[in-house]
């Protein structure tokens, strides 16, 4: 059974190990400072243990508390994303689904990626997507409260970039309404639009609220 039985549970712990990697042990979900662990990690966050009951990619498509289906055409947040970089119908890695970017990319988030073996925020393009697992979230979700409004004072802004130390996301007419990639950060930097800091718990709340 699923240890981190709702997506927020598993959102939130997954995020809380951002910014640790192999190169610096110890990290919960493996204690080898070798091993491909993009799937260690991915599993260690669903099924706890150390690092977890699943450590090759392509197990994922047979993997019990959850469903498996093949391509890109039905994604939610906080499925676990199999990518084939070769083409030959082989999963190479997965990582967290976060957010459909919409131009053909999904902003995602696991370990051990190609550019950095640390967890953290990347941005994929969606071409390279074999299929999904998407675990069996527990039914009983937890709805949380409704924060009030304004949520943030903007001003006459009619954008805000909200920073939770780990991404950033977009605020407009009181809700968070995508993620930007880092390119799209800089974009709406060099425009102007302002930057707030919030804590991932708040930044996590209001995204809540947006679904």
């Amino acid at each position: 059974m699923l240890t981190r039985s709702t997506r927020a549970d598993a959102e939130a712990y997954a995020l809380s190990l951002a910014g640790r990697s192999r190169d610096r042990l110890p990290v919960p979900w493996t204690a080898s400072p070798t091993m491909d662990d993009c799937a260690a990690f991915c599993s260690h966050v669903l099924w706890g243990g150390k690092p977890g009951p699943i450590l090759w990619v392509d197990n994922f498509k047979t993997a019990g508390d959850g469903t498996y289906a093949p391509g890109a055409g039905d994604l939610a947040p906080w499925d676990v994303l199999l990518f084939d970089w070769e083409g030959n119908g082989v999963g190479n890695h997965v990582e967290f689904m976060v957010a459909d970017l919409g131009n053909g990319f999904v902003r995602t988030f696991g370990a051990n990626g190609s550019d950095s073996r640390e967890a953290r925020y990347r941005t994929r393009p969606k071409r390279y997507i074999l299929g999904r697992f998407r675990p069996g979230w527990s039914a009983a979700l937890v709805v949380p409260p409704k924060l009030p409004a304004p949520i943030i004072d903007q001003e006459d802004d009619d954008m805000l970039i909200l920073d939770n130390g780990h991404g950033q996301g977009l605020l407009s007419g009181g809700k968070l309404t995508s993620i930007p990639s880092p390119d799209d950060v800089r974009a709406l930097r060099k425009a102007k639009v302002k930057v707030a800091k919030v804590s991932p718990e708040f930044y996590n709340r209001l995204r809540e609220t947006a679904k």
